[in-house]
């Protein structure tokens, strides 16, 4: 995981609560903070041993909305071209 991309598939895991990033390529990504982390993973309890609490994930949410949004719809448009892609219906330009 050495980018933010990485992380949305885990955003369709219910039952993940409790994440450790240490010694990941992501913390010298200098676009993280633990912040951004919470905003992205919504079921997260717990980061790096530290507890989420409501309002730190209300605050990170707040914070970083923009960021997150803009990160999703990104995300989307690479999945969407990657299955038009395997179904034929995309031809890559030349």
């Amino acid at each position: 995981l050495a980018r933010f991309d990485d992380l949305v598939p885990l955003r369709s895991l219910p039952s993940l609560t409790r994440l450790s990033l240490e010694r990941n390529p992501l913390l010298a990504n200098p676009q993280y903070s633990p912040a951004r982390v919470v905003a992205l993973l919504p079921t997260l309890r717990r980061l790096n041993g530290q507890l989420i609490t409501d309002d730190a994930r209300a605050r990170a949410l707040a914070q970083h909305r923009t960021w997150l949004e803009a990160l999703l719809t990104r995300h989307e448009k690479r999945a969407l071209a990657g299955r038009m892609r395997e179904c034929g219906a995309l031809v890559p330009a030349h």
